[in-house]
């Protein structure tokens, strides 16, 4: 519009380009903070939704020993045995769903992303697992259900995995106050070089501006001569942030996708997600830039007279 010609001329300067880089490594480390964010929310909440309504009952390995070596060995003739009893016994339960047994190759594929794929099920003295799903809407009592089965097996153990669940809200919610943090103090920081920058343009153009408000200039009319320029610099600033993190997101996603293990989760979001952090730090950081501008210029030009 006519009454916004810039009449002090604002050439780009060391400021300038400093105020884009900034800002753009600002909004890159955001972006990576909300991703990572939102990543580990979805992960925690597909590992507590899997473990929801199951329980898994252990029975420890029974060892026999070999009266012509001494050497004791797993009894699995003893144990599978024991499997099947608890079985039937879970099996005529009206709260429970379905009993699911873990086979030898089961219980392999559970830890070889930690002891290694050569591993094999004679060298290790590994209990007998059976996955227990309860019926929708039911309330298993794990204390008396443990007691009534260590009346047939006295070792047995049952494990709702609420200890687990807990932990794993621990550690997600302390993950998710840091990342907060983390993007809290960026938007701070980011408000503090901004103010900066524009009192410095204003200071090295002093001048022209004490000269426009002799000819009657507002300060409305003064603030936007320099809330242009720098609010063009915040935006490039920005666009250049958020492509970074997008490149670095795309990397992550596709190293994570590539290793074959259960001990690393895959880094993935949603097409939703992916929309918000391309879009939502653009949209925020110019608002965020235009309002402190806008309210800095009005500051100092108030100074002035």
């Amino acid at each position: 519009m006519a009454k916004y010609k810039n009449n002090i001329a604002l050439k780009p300067n060391s400021d300038h380009w400093l105020l884009s880089c900034i800002i753009g490594l600002m909004v890159y480390f955001a972006v990576l903070s909300i991703s990572g964010n939102l990543s580990l929310s979805k992960i925690s909440n597909q590992w507590v939704s899997d473990l929801s309504g199951n329980i898994t009952i252990e029975i420890p390995p029974v060892f026999k020993e070999d009266k012509k070596t001494g050497i004791q060995t797993i009894d699995h003739e003893l144990l599978e045995g024991q499997s099947d009893t608890l079985i039937e016994i879970l099996g005529i339960n009206d709260k429970i769903a379905k009993v699911t047994p873990l086979s030898k190759q089961d219980l392999l594929e559970l830890i070889n992303p930690w002891l290694g794929s050569n591993v094999s099920n004679n060298e290790l003295p590994l209990p007998a697992l059976i996955d227990v799903q309860i019926k929708e809407g039911n309330i298993l009592d794990i204390k008396e259900l443990e007691k009534s089965l260590q009346e047939h097996v006295k070792e047995v153990k049952v494990n709702d995995h609420m200890s687990w669940s807990k932990d794993l809200y621990k550690f997600t919610s302390t993950i998710k106050i840091i990342s907060a943090t983390l993007s809290i103090s960026i938007i701070i920081l980011a408000i503090m070089i901004i103010i900066m920058t524009i009192k410095s343009r204003m200071e090295v153009h002093r001048s022209e501006t004490e000269l426009l408000h002799l000819l009657g200039a507002t300060d409305r009319y003064i603030a936007h001569q320099f809330q242009s320029q720098a609010l063009h610099s915040s935006f490039k600033g920005t666009v250049i942030g958020v492509i970074a993190a997008l490149i670095t997101l795309f990397i992550i996603s596709k190293i994570s996708s590539s290793i074959d293990s259960n001990i690393i989760p895959e880094f993935s979001l949603s097409l939703k997600q992916w929309g918000i952090i391309a879009i939502a730090p653009m949209f925020i950081s110019c608002l965020l830039a235009m309002i402190t501008i806008r309210i800095t210029a009005i500051k100092e030009l108030q100074k002035m007279q």
